[in-house]
Parts: C-alpha cells; sequence; structure tokens
C-alpha cells in the first residue's frame, strides 16, 4: 500500500491478515488500492476482494465509493455469480452510483432484470481512460443507409470524466445506424489521436424489452427490409402506445 511495488502474492497475505484480525483502516485501504486498480487501471482483481467487501458491509461498515464501483461492474461482468445477497447490494449501489450522476457502459447488464437500470438497454456507451490530468475529445458520426456519404461530416465533444480519468460518451443507434469515431487525448495544448472504432447496435442482445425504443428499432428494420405491412402495423401499435401513456400517465 505504502510502496505501490507489485507484489504477485498480494491476495494471499491480504488472506492471512484478515484471517488474523485486521485492522479496519488497513483492511479498508487495502481493499480501495484493489478497487482502484480493478476499476480505473483496468487491472485484474480476485474474487476474495468482493468477497471481503460484502462482510465489511455486513459489518456495517460504509466502503468507499470506488469499492462500489469495482463491486458493480465485477458482477456486471459476473453475472452467474450474483445470488439473493449480492442482488441487494447491487441495487443500493447503483443507486447511489446514479444519484452522483456516473454511468459506465456496464450497466447495459443489469438492464434485464433492475427496473431502474431499464433507460440504459438502449444505449450504446464508448468508455476511454486519460491520463491524469488529461481530457478526452470524442470526434464522431453516425451513418444512416438513407444519408450518402457526402452528407456526413464530424461531431466534436468533450467525453465526460465520469471518475478519476474513466470518461464515457453514450448514444443511441437503431437498426441501420452504424457509429464511427476517433478519440484524442488532450495534454494541455497538445491533441494527440489515440483511439478510432466502429458500433452498431448489436442485434443479438437478448434483453430487449417492449418498449418505445425497441417499437421505433422494429419499424426501423421493416422499412430497410421493405416490410411495409410489418411497419404499418408496429407504428399503429406505437402511436397507440404514446397515447394511452399521455392519457393514462401524468407528471407529478
Amino acid at each position: 500500500l505504502y510502496t505501490g511495488a507489485h507484489v504477485g502474492e498480494k491476495i494471499e497475505i491480504f488472506k492471512r491478515y484478515v484471517s488474523g484480525g485486521a485492522k479496519a483502516s488497513v483492511e479498508m485501504a487495502f481493499l480501495a488500492q484493489s478497487s482502484y486498480d480493478y476499476f480505473v487501471r483496468d487491472k485484474v482483481t480476485d474474487l476474495y476482494v468482493l468477497e471481503d467487501m460484502q462482510r465489511a458491509m455486513e459489518r456495517q461498515e460504509e466502503i468507499p465509493f470506488v469499492c462500489k464501483l469495482a463491486y458493480t461492474k465485477y458482477y456486471a461482468e459476473n453475472r452467474k455469480l450474483i445470488d439473493e445477497t449480492v442482488s441487494g447490494w447491487l441495487i443500493l449501489f447503483l443507486r447511489e452510483i446514479l444519484e452522483q450522476e456516473c454511468y459506465f457502459p456496464y450497466f447495459k447488464e443489469f438492464s434485464e432484470n433492475i427496473a431502474f437500470m431499464r433507460q440504459f438497454a438502449d444505449k450504446t456507451m464508448v468508455e476511454y481512460r486519460v491520463k491524469e490530468g488529461n481530457r478526452a475529445i470524442i470526434h464522431y458520426l453516425i451513418e444512416r443507409e438513407d444519408r450518402q456519404d457526402g452528407e456526413y461530416e464530424y461531431e466534436k465533444e468533450e467525453m465526460q470524466d465520469m471518475f478519476h480519468g474513466v470518461c464515457v460518451k453514450q448514444f443511441i443507434l437503431f437498426f441501420g445506424e452504424r457509429l464511427q469515431y476517433y478519440i484524442t487525448e488532450v495534454d494541455g495544448e497538445k491533441e494527440q489521436l489515440t483511439v478510432s472504432g466502429t458500433l452498431s447496435r448489436n442485434e443479438t442482445a437478448a434483453e430487449q424489452k417492449e418498449s418505445k425504443y425497441q417499437l421505433i428499432n422494429d419499424i426501423a428494420t421493416g422499412r430497410n427490409l421493405h416490410d411495409y405491412v410489418t411497419m404499418e402495423k408496429l407504428l399503429n401499435e406505437y402511436f397507440e402506445q404514446d397515447y394511452m401513456v399521455n392519457e393514462f400517465f401524468r407528471m407529478i
């Protein structure tokens, strides 16, 4: 913790330390550092770190925010390990993260089973890590089948730094749309191209629920496939749903 040196056996040392009766401040410092390495530096972590976090929470100890980020990300990547207890902590932590106006690509993994996370089901996110003190600028365009090549022009926007250099930009893509982007990292007055990529909506995603987004996407699919009968049927369904929502629900 103090030297920052890499220790290959650190988890085994930590396990022995905890089994012998760990000092709470040292234990929490190790959990925070491990979480930071995993979440910010994108290093591999060990399940024991997450399990020890959970024990600390069950002892009603307050854990650092970075631990909550690491906890939610780990179980988004390892959904088979989620049980009833883990699910309870996930709901608590995800609410807290959203209150801080933070969002990350792994949020999409929870959109099927957690109601308030459904808002991310239609999102496509680009994540990029900057060096400390730097800024990330994303240059992007969204290609559509009904537009000609000459009609495209790159837009430019600074990516939002969600946590210690983990920057995110989110988009909504429909069937037939493709996002092209490249990212430049700004260090003082210098701006350097770092990464580029292409994204399209994942047609294999099984998490899609009945929603306005899904209906619009299905309408776009029908148009591209020239299935106008299905397209008309879905348009009617969309406007019926929109009408009922406006009639039955009011903003308070």
